[in-house]
């Protein structure tokens, strides 16, 4: 847990404790004892070690990590509002495998539905525990929105992405307006080309950059 800017570093031990610490990164008094916020910074460099997020990813979802750590530090619940009220990933939180789905006889976890040969999926061998990446987008969406302030993901022509942060919503107009600075330029977009999290096939593709299907 640190601050780039300031090469400033704290292990997650000493985050834990409430005493000499920056007041940004204090735990709150009403959940320091439950551990959240060690838990989700844990997963995260993890998730970041075993390759399921990218660096860029990493730094992204670090930086919005620690700029919600002067509010209440709280575990945020991937699942949608009532679909289901488990966290989609790992039961135990262990780090999680992007693969192909070497057959047809693999299934998702969460949806519990099954996959075709080649699908994109992520899982954790030691608790045979998968999901499927249109379930692992879907839930990693769900779990906040984009609002003025967001440091969020714009989509481009091509499908790509590139950095953006919202300048302001304008929620008056159907759909509502979304005023973006993306690469320097302020541009108006919908929220349909924004996206909190980069999809699972986005970061497979940084890791393979021409995957082969399983023979």
């Amino acid at each position: 847990l640190g601050c780039r800017v300031c090469d400033w570093d704290v292990c997650v031990v000493c985050a834990n404790l409430t005493t000499q610490l920056p007041v940004a990164i204090k735990p709150d008094p009403r959940t320091a004892s439950k551990g959240s916020l060690a838990r989700d910074i844990l997963r995260l460099k993890r998730s970041f070690a075993s390759g399921w997020l990218t660096e860029e990813e990493y730094n992204f979802e670090l930086k919005k990590l620690l700029g919600s750590m002067a509010g209440d530090c709280t575990v945020v619940n991937l699942a949608p509002d009532g679909l289901k009220s488990k966290q989609f990933g790992c039961p135990h939180l262990h780090p999680m495998k992007v693969f192909l789905a070497p057959d047809d006889k693999w299934r998702c976890n969460w949806c519990e539905g099954s996959v075709v040969k080649g699908a994109l999926m992520i899982g954790c061998r030691a608790c045979d525990w998968d999901g499927c990446a249109t379930c692992h987008d879907d839930t990693r969406e769900a779990s906040g929105e984009i609002v003025q302030g967001s440091v969020c993901w714009y989509t481009r022509a091509d499908g790509s992405f590139v950095e953006a942060r919202v300048g302001s919503v304008d929620f008056a107009l159907t759909p509502p307006s979304y005023m973006v600075t993306v690469e320097g330029s302020v541009r108006e977009t919908e929220r349909e080309r924004l996206r909190l999290y980069l999809p699972l096939a986005n970061i497979w593709g940084k890791q393979n950059v021409q995957p082969a299907l399983p023979l």
